[in-house]
């Protein structure tokens, strides 16, 4: 154990089907597994090889969200030759290691894996879409994918209901939508009160 340690939280989001979650586990497997010519790292010393030692995978006592299982999508996607499940709660990854060419530091990160749910927002960013248009795509989204389908299942339930009674009812589609977001969003990541409900 070193004097000093460096630290740093990394968060990694995208839009759905992107491969947050493979980048963010074969990224794991590296740093466990290092092998510096095929991950090399900015020497810090002329003496010693950029190659990180002493991997320590670790929990978080504080943290709300579930911790990423990262054996169990390496040996999906590696030796079942299958993406993992898709991911509906934000999940962290927490480890620790020191490097040999770094004589006084060891090194915390720590990975946070956002579901891509929470970024339908971000579509009205765009001065093209107005509240119509996102609302549609978000609809898309939803309807697209056999899991989004199935965690929306109660909220596209009660468009549906909406549209076809012929019956504009905008507090109660509302309520469905906050119930959705509850079960797949992250209201408040640096409060703690993380994932699902």
């Amino acid at each position: 154990m070193h004097p000093f340690t460096y630290k740093r939280t990394i968060g990694v989001v995208g839009i759905g089907n992107s491969g947050k979650t493979v980048l963010l586990t074969s990224l794991i497997s590296h740093l466990k597994n290092h092998h510096p010519e095929l991950l090399g790292l900015h020497p810090g010393s002329k003496k010693q090889p950029a190659e990180i030692i002493c991997f320590e995978e670790r929990s978080l006592p504080g943290m709300k969200i579930p911790m990423l299982p990262h054996e169990k999508y390496y040996n999906s996607f590696r030796h079942e030759m299958r993406w993992p499940d898709k991911t509906a709660d934000a999940l962290y990854y927490h480890c620790a290691f020191q490097r040999r060419d770094w004589s006084w530091t060891d090194v915390e990160l720590t990975f946070i894996d956002f579901p891509d749910e929470r970024f339908n927002d971000l579509l009205m960013l765009d001065d093209k879409v107005d509240f119509a248009g996102w609302s549609t795509q978000v609809l898309d989204r939803l309807e697209s994918h056999p899991e989004s389908r199935a965690l929306a299942a109660d909220y596209l339930a009660t468009v549906k209901r909406q549209l076809s009674a012929g019956v504009s009812d905008a507090e109660t589609v509302l309520r469905a939508y906050r119930l959705l977001l509850v079960l797949v969003d992250i209201p408040d990541l640096l409060a703690g009160n993380v994932g699902r409900k």
